[in-house]
This record gives C-alpha cells, structure tokens and sequence, in this order.
C-alpha cells in the first residue's frame, strides 16, 4: 500500500496552505485548507479522490461560511450558507448533485422564501410576508406558473391567481379558504366573466360578450 503526506505551503510566508494524505495513489481522508493569516480554511473527507461526508468552509477570521454533506463525491443531504454571526442564510436539500426537498432562505433569523424541489425541478415557491401570511407559487415540470396564491394561518386568504394557459387566466379572492369576494376570467388579458362571493355563495354575475 502506498501512503504519503501532500503538505502545500504559501510562498509568500511559507505558512501552511493544504495538507491531505494519498493512499494507493488517491486521495483519501482528511484535506484540510488555511488561508494565509494560519486561520483554518476547509475541512473535507475524501475517499478515492471523491468528496464523502462533511465539508465545512471558514473565512478568514475562522466563521463558519459553508458546510455540505457529501456521498462518493455528489452533493447528497444537506448544504448550509451563513451570515457572519453563524446563523444560516441558506439551507437546501440535495440527493445525486441535485436539488431534492426544501430550499430555505433566512433573514435575520427569520424564513422569507422557501421552495421545494424534486428532482432538481422546480415544484413550489413560497414568499413570507410575516410568520403566518405568505404567497405560493406552484410550477409545472416544464416551469410555467400555474398558480399564485396568498395564504393565512394556512388557509386562502386574499388574491389567488391560476394560469389555464398563455392567454387565460382567472384571478380569485378568498377569505378563510373560501371564495369571498371578485371572481374573474382573463382571456388575452381581457375581462370576460366575473362574479361576485360572499363566504363561498354566488351573488352576482357579470359576462363580457366575446
């Protein structure tokens, strides 16, 4: 079995840059990375030359930036983006090197947009206004909005839009998951039908002549 110790310096101060092990000719273990001040970083596991397991990326002063799970040198679980003060910015979900499961975005410790993939497509995105109002977006596989509608304490409430085709669309009002409120259709953007609901019940319509 043949085993060696790569140590890379930087030329400029002659501190430490790299230093991983080759085992059979391949990488395998830990590669560690150091910036330039002597500060940690990277911090990667390999196993025959492919990234497997934790990687964790440092900035200068040493805070956490990065971190990804790994599997035979695919992304493969979780991968994580921090802000300066060690809370996350961005967590999303992977399974081959793909987008698979939750995207999250933070701001200041608080979620603003979250989407869900399967598969590396696109299947919803959602838009925080506050903790319990928010708008989703629902995709096709192709990524053609199909609907856009705002929610409340999980139900419709407000506006929703649903898009049939390029050319037709119908706009919705809810309230507490029920129609309350204009009901119209939208062909070539123009108005063609609309009713009016009060907590779900019909009480008036109006047809534009085509």
């Amino acid at each position: 079995m043949a085993y060696q110790i790569v140590q890379i310096y930087y030329p400029c101060n002659g501190k430490l840059k790299e230093e991983y092990q080759i085992i059979d000719y391949k990488k395998n273990g830990l590669h560690r990375c150091w910036h330039k001040n002597g500060i940690s970083a990277s911090k990667t596991n390999f196993i025959n030359n492919k990234p497997h397991g934790l990687s964790t990326r440092f900035d200068e002063q040493g805070e956490i930036e990065y971190q990804a799970e790994f599997n035979n040198g695919l992304l493969d679980g979780k991968t994580i983006y921090y802000y300066k003060d060690k809370k996350q910015r961005v967590e999303s979900q992977y399974r081959d090197n793909v987008l698979h499961g939750f995207v999250k975005v933070f701001k200041e410790d608080e979620l603003v947009e979250e989407s869900l993939y399967r598969d590396g497509v696109l299947i919803t995105k959602s838009f925080f206004i506050d903790k319990a109002t928010y708008k989703c977006q629902k995709f096709t596989k192709a990524g053609n909005l199909i609907s856009e509608v705002t929610f409340k304490n999980m139900k419709k409430n407000g506006k929703g839009v649903y898009y049939r085709s390029e050319n037709y669309r119908m706009e919705m009002e809810f309230k507490d998951d029920v129609l309350h409120g204009k009901s119209r259709v939208f062909i070539d953007d123009k108005l063609r039908e609309e009713k009016t609901f009060e907590n779900g019940v019909e009480i008036r319509e109006l047809r534009s002549r085509l």
